[in-house]
């Protein structure tokens, strides 16, 4: 009796241990599994970096008078990148590039994926949307310009010389990943002749894989979160006079810092903040302040706004200036933190200045009774992130 009643509590407990397994396994798959599968996916794509742009191919083709070079994996349409001749012997092209390339199939790397990790492989083989999702995937290789990416290739002769060299392929075709490692490479296109292929300018990286959560049913409510209201600039009177030189101290560092942080905390815990910001027009609004007649010729001396220097255009169209330049120095500063937190050219931030304003103090010159304050309120730069609301399950 004893035995058959312990019998019975073990049963008990290894029930209460399969129920907690399996909401374990529930709670991850809406709440975490996402998450881990891309991190997981982006571990064995670096761990795999070489094979992955092994498998685009480069080729170096005629076309009339121009070389052409083709970028493509197998059944690919290819990326073309046409040289036009510039001397005896010499190709060359130059210009910005931001390209993603389709390698390998991400299903060539399930193994890896799947190693160690059981559930992950569950969620996979459970849910057709994160199915579809994987098996349709290519993984991206990104191309891009570091500013311009310069191309120039020299017929030169097939001697020993330049067979020798650590990036001399026989014939007219190779792989990214040779040709990237080598800055270019010679193509042995015959007995006689040897393309060498030089390149500045060009990065290429793993492109980005996001397998996205799927929708939730139709009939099952969703709670909007309301995120991002503080992401935002507001810079009052942070400008040295009549220049794009911050005054000392202007705290324009510590705001800075602080706006890196709600992005980065926004990009992190939000996990369609990033395409929303791609979808935005984002822009640095630069003002100025109304302190005289705006239509007199008496214009200040920032280089950039010579145009309308002292004598030679309105004041207001000077200040018009003065505010754009000074809202492209802080686009350019957040520019950079969008490129390190997003990635380079993934994001656009832009300026516009709107020139000389009284909405954000004062009445306008012409009261005669605007203070200094006032007048400083005016002399602004702002930026916002628009409103962003992410749905969540219950």
């Amino acid at each position: 009796m004893k035995n058959k009643l312990i019998e019975s509590e073990i049963r008990k407990m290894m029930n209460l241990i399969d129920y907690k397994v399996g909401m374990t396994i529930t709670e991850q798959t809406g709440e975490v599994l996402v998450n881990k599968l891309n991190d997981k996916i982006k571990s064995v794509m670096v761990n795999n970096q070489n094979e992955i742009l092994s498998d685009v191919k480069v080729e170096v083709d005629q076309n009339g008078d121009n070389l052409v070079l083709r970028f493509a994996a197998e059944n690919e349409s290819p990326f073309i990148i046409q040289l036009r001749p510039q001397s005896r012997g010499s190709y060359s092209t130059s210009g910005t590039l931001n390209r993603d390339i389709p390698s390998i199939p991400l299903s060539n790397f399930y193994d890896e994926i799947w190693e160690g990790d059981e559930d992950l492989e569950r969620y996979y083989q459970e849910n057709e949307n994160i199915k579809k999702q994987m098996d349709d995937l290519k993984v991206p290789i990104r191309m891009y310009s570091d500013p311009i990416a310069e191309f120039e290739i020299t017929i030169v002769g097939n001697d020993k010389k330049n067979r020798r060299s650590d990036d001399y392929v026989m014939g007219a075709r190779t792989n990214l990943g040779f040709f990237f490692s080598n800055n270019g490479a010679k193509f042995g296109v015959s007995d006689n002749t040897i393309l060498n292929t030089e390149v500045g300018g060009l990065q290429v990286e793993l492109g980005k894989v996001n397998i996205l959560p799927p929708a939730p049913p139709e009939d099952e409510t969703v709670t909007p979160e309301i995120a991002s209201e503080n992401i935002k600039l507001d810079l009052v009177d942070v400008f040295e006079y009549d220049s794009i030189k911050m005054k000392e101290p202007s705290g324009y560092q510590e705001v800075l810092g602080k706006f890196k942080t709600d992005l980065n905390n926004a990009l992190n815990n939000l996990k369609g903040f990033e395409e929303f910001l791609k979808t935005q027009n984002l822009v640095v609004n630069g003002y100025a302040s109304q302190d005289a007649d705006p239509t007199e010729n008496d214009g200040g001396n920032l280089p950039a706004c010579s145009e309308y220097g002292k004598g030679k255009g309105p004041r207001s169209e000077y200040n018009k200036c003065l505010s754009q330049e000074r809202a492209q120095k802080v686009a350019n500063d957040l520019q950079e933190i969008f490129d390190e937190l997003v990635g380079k050219d993934e994001i656009q931030v832009n300026a516009e200045g709107n020139g000389e304003t009284y909405k954000f103090g004062g009445d306008g010159w012409d009261n005669g009774k605007d203070s200094k304050e006032d007048l400083s309120k005016n002399r602004r730069v702002t930026f916002n992130i628009p409103k962003y609301t992410e749905t969540t399950r219950n």
